[in-house]
């Protein structure tokens, strides 16, 4: 697919060792009607050239007829030609906050490297011709740029990831952009800054090679004053080297997942999840490309680097802070300096400043407490809880550097007062945020997006849907996302990371070559993202140990850098568990597993979406039986995620008969088991449980709660009302009702209820039992007895009551026989009414739907959508 219309002259073809001695070259416009403009029994294998009478098509495909065995292997088909889409440039150049110029959008091409005959000093000229390069997205991967200008297909739909030459992707690429240096930096000293880039890279500035980045996680700055003018034109050029180990393409099918990882490892720290899992493809490429922001800033001689500010509550008062704030400056001049530094505290109006002499290019590392400054012991502070515990309260701090009558450097910080402590005195992992035992709730986030496509806006949506669904815990899965919009909406919301380096389970991909290089992008990202009050745990590497030198360096610096967070080094032993299970299993299955109190960091199952995203994400033809379209979206029969379990599990509701039937069924799956994972770990008093995965990187089957496309599967809302921090459950090992408080609040005198309900409506038990309900506690309240002549399949409520008010509640769904569920086909429709609201506030409109059952017939796993009036298309996310 080349996008559009476009005129071919040549096509190259790169075969392996079983190449077609009889094919044709295929055109076509509609890809329903192809035409051949080539054809020949005498292919000879290696690199064959043809050049064609130019044709005009969109799609070309290689028709092959005869080979020298069975098998063919094809490993590049390039075509050459004319014209295609020009998009739309709707970024440009701006000027953002404390003076950086972004050059987000712009100007910025991106040309494959092996089509650039010049060195970086002359692609770094501005006058260097660039016509012919393509129209770059940045921040963006290499990737997304062609995807973006109609080179190639649609990897995330269907199997179209199959048509994109993986050759072509996996090589170096230059990266260009001019733009005009802002007259406001005249007399100062300008920094070139590049937050992110995959791999490595080697930088230019106006025929200067200013620097190199090494890393995918590192930032990069540059100090380019000698270079560039204000006020007129510069050029920047960054030359992107792939990885040294790439490793294979793994295809998913139907039958296997294949193998998770690979060689990509040795790179870290890359963008490990690239080279493929059971729950991405293998991105051609490997997202290799400018990944965040590049930006201009100034400074006079002296600035600041990485303010750190400390919160210390004197617990278990909570009634004042202690602030120690840690920063470093740096004397860029040959000539010594004095001047102040000077804070502002909000709110509160908080002011403070102290004197600092630096002599000739001296860099000192400055601590202040309150002993020294006596303005930071903050009297009644308003404090930053995870989700579900208080307010996320943040406070901000603007850090200045004034010397010679001006401003050398100024830097704003948000940060949150909060405390984090923990015990694992007898083995199990206890964490405290300011005095109080926190249930961490949550889930694994694999990767972003499967191109890095993220922007503040989708960061921001996928952490609130994370706090709607009751979670206060992302873990950031082998550190794949080193976004500071992540880490922002975390803060904002209230969910706590569990921030891992770059070190996949050894059985994934090998020890990284450059431990040199690791521990530079370690140190980086510590000091980057520390001031957040979101993260909560450093972790070594996920489910292993890294190699002991890795493991002493990553345990010393985060000490030494931090010292506010605790570091393990493996994800799934010691203090805390993990290894799965990944597949369905069943919820008595979930209850009887849970032994122990230990933070458990992966658990799974299959998440089917809605039919709507079934049909976004696979052609027409492929909607069912299933298929090994199907494997590459990760539903696998016998890989971890167990798609056959899950086949079963759905046809206990009958046999599913079509894509819309395997749908609605796989929604009833998804809420029972999802919500009894979670209750099981509720119901134990456990420390907690991050399933395998919240996150959706790309169109998938398993192993999320919202889908790609944002839109809740059932098993979204299993998990929301499992984690309710108020919460009401059925123990279906035990057949126990317990109620769990994970507030900070305790209740007197509530009133939990049980009633149990036959299919046709039938009220067939009411039981009560009072109880008291204290902070992070769950009581037994009391045995289930089930009453003769229930059907074949009934329902449980669970009521907890305060008076006469209900402040929990919960529904189930049993079987006389376990988990025979069949009968509900049978139930009789209901009689629901709606009515529909709307409100505006603050710019923006609510709508509120109240809805009614007017029958007697119960309403089983009732699904709202909002519809475009006139498309029909699904509202997203609601």
């Amino acid at each position: 697919d080349l996008g559009t219309i476009c005129r071919i002259n040549k096509v190259k073809l790169f075969w392996g060792e079983e190449f077609a001695r009889s094919y044709q070259i295929q055109f076509s416009t509609d890809k329903r009607n192809w035409r051949s403009l080539y054809s020949t029994n005498e292919g000879k294998g290696g690199i064959e050239e043809i050049k064609l009478t130019t044709a005009t098509a969109k799609y070309v495909r290689l028709y092959m007829t005869d080979g020298i065995s069975e098998h063919y292997s094809l490993a590049e088909m390039e075509v050459y030609g004319t014209g295609g889409v020009i998009p739309k440039q709707e970024a440009v150049p701006y000027m953002g906050k404390e003076g950086a110029y972004y050059l987000t959008g712009g100007n910025w091409k991106v040309q494959r490297a092996s089509l650039v005959k010049l060195d970086g000093l002359e692609v770094s000229d501005p006058v260097f011709d660039d016509r012919d390069w393509i129209i770059a997205t940045v921040p963006g991967t290499v990737l997304t740029s062609y995807l973006n200008i109609g080179a190639i297909p649609d990897p995330n739909f269907g199997d179209q990831q199959l048509q994109i030459s993986d050759a072509f992707f996996t090589a170096d690429f230059w990266y260009r952009t001019t733009f005009i240096v802002p007259n406001k930096y005249k007399e100062k000293r300008i920094w070139l800054n590049l937050n992110g880039i995959n791999w490595k890279a080697d930088v230019f500035v106006n025929g200067h090679r200013v620097g190199d980045i090494k890393g995918a996680f590192i930032r990069g700055k540059f100090d380019i004053t000698p270079y560039v003018v204000s006020g007129e034109k510069a050029c920047i050029a960054v030359y992107i080297h792939k990885n040294d180990t790439p490793g294979q393409i793994t295809v998913q099918s139907l039958n296997s997942a294949g193998k998770n990882g690979g060689v990509l490892g040795a790179d870290n720290p890359t963008i490990h999840a690239s080279v493929g899992w059971d729950w991405l493809p293998t991105m051609r490429g490997r997202n290799i490309g400018i990944q965040d922001d590049v930006f201009i800033s100034a400074t006079n001689d002296v600035s600041l680097i990485d303010p750190f500010i400390i919160s210390d509550l004197p617990l278990p008062d909570l009634f004042s802070a202690d602030l120690t704030l840690r920063v470093e400056l740096q004397n860029h001049s040959d000539r010594a300096c004095k001047g102040k530094l000077m804070g502002i505290i909000n709110p509160g109006n908080i002011r403070f400043s102290r004197s600092v002499s630096l002599n000739a290019f001296e860099h000192r590392d400055l601590v202040l407490d309150k002993n020294t400054l006596p303005q930071l012991c903050i009297e009644n502070p308003d404090l930053w809880w995870p989700n579900g515990y208080g307010e996320q309260n943040m406070y901000s701090l603007e850090l200045s550097f004034v010397a010679n009558g001006g401003v050398s450097d100024k830097k704003t910080i948000p940060f949150g007062i909060r405390e984090m402590s923990y015990d694992e005195s007898d083995g199990v992992l206890k964490t405290y945020v300011n005095g109080t035992r926190i249930f961490f709730r949550g889930g694994n986030w694999g990767l972003s997006e499967s191109m890095l496509r993220l922007d503040k806006e989708g960061y921001d949506v996928r952490v609130r849907l994370h706090k709607e669904e009751n979670f206060n815990m992302i873990r950031n899965w082998v550190g794949m996302t080193g976004d500071e919009d992540f880490y922002r909406a975390c803060d904002k919301y209230g969910v706590m990371v569990w921030d891992d380096f770059w070190l996949a389970n050894p059985g994934d991909g090998p020890n990284p070559n450059d431990e040199k290089m690791f521990m530079k992008n370690a140190v980086d990202k510590i000091k980057h993202f520390r001031n957040h009050p979101s993260i909560a745990l450093y972790c070594g590497r996920n489910e292993g140990n890294p190699p002991e030198t890795l493991n002493k360096a990553l345990r010393e610096q985060t000490s030494l850098l931090d010292g506010t967070r605790l570091y393990i080094p493996h994800s799934a032993t010691g203090t805390v568990s993990g290894f799965g299970p990944y597949s369905v299993q069943n919820p008595r299955h979930y209850f009887k597993i849970r032994t122990h109190r230990k933070l458990h960091s992966e658990m799974g199952m299959p998440n089917i979406p809605s039919i709507e995203s079934m049909k976004k994400m696979l052609p027409e033809d492929k909607y069912w039986p299933v298929n090994d379209v199907w494997g590459l979206h990760d539903f696998c029969i016998h890989s971890a995620q167990g798609a056959s379990g899950f086949m079963n599990a759905v046809n206990r509701y009958g046999k599913a008969s079509d894509l819309q039937d395997f749908c609605k069924k796989a929604q009833m799956v998804n809420m029972e088991n999802h919500k009894a994972m979670f209750e099981s770990f509720v119901g134990a008093q456990s420390n907690g449980m991050l399933m395998w995965m919240s996150q959706s990187a790309w169109p998938s089957t398993v192993w999320q709660t919202y889908d790609y496309y944002l839109d809740q599967t059932a098993g979204y809302y299993g998990c929301k009302k499992a984690l309710e921090p108020l919460h009401i459950l059925w123990d279906s090992q035990l057949d126990k009702v317990k109620v769990a408080n994970n507030t900070r609040q305790g209740y007197k005198n509530l009133i939990a209820e049980v009633l149990i309900y036959n299919m046709d409506g039938t009220l067939m038990l009411r039981d009560s039992v009072r109880l008291d309900s204290g902070s992070d506690t769950v009581t037994d309240c009391m045995s289930i007895v089930y009453p003769k002549k229930l059907s074949p399949v009934h329902f449980i409520k669970l009521e907890l009551k305060d008076g006469n008010k209900i402040i929990a509640d919960n529904f189930y769904w049993r079987g006389n026989k376990y988990q025979e569920y069949s009968d509900l086909s049978n139930m009789l429709p209901a009689d629901l009414q709606y009515s529909l609201y709307r409100e505006k506030s603050g710019g923006k409109v609510f709508l509120t739907v109240d809805i009614k059952n007017a029958g007697k017939n119960i309403a089983l796993m009732t699904r709202l959508k909002v519809l475009r009036d006139r498309s029909k298309e699904r509202v997203l996310p609601v």
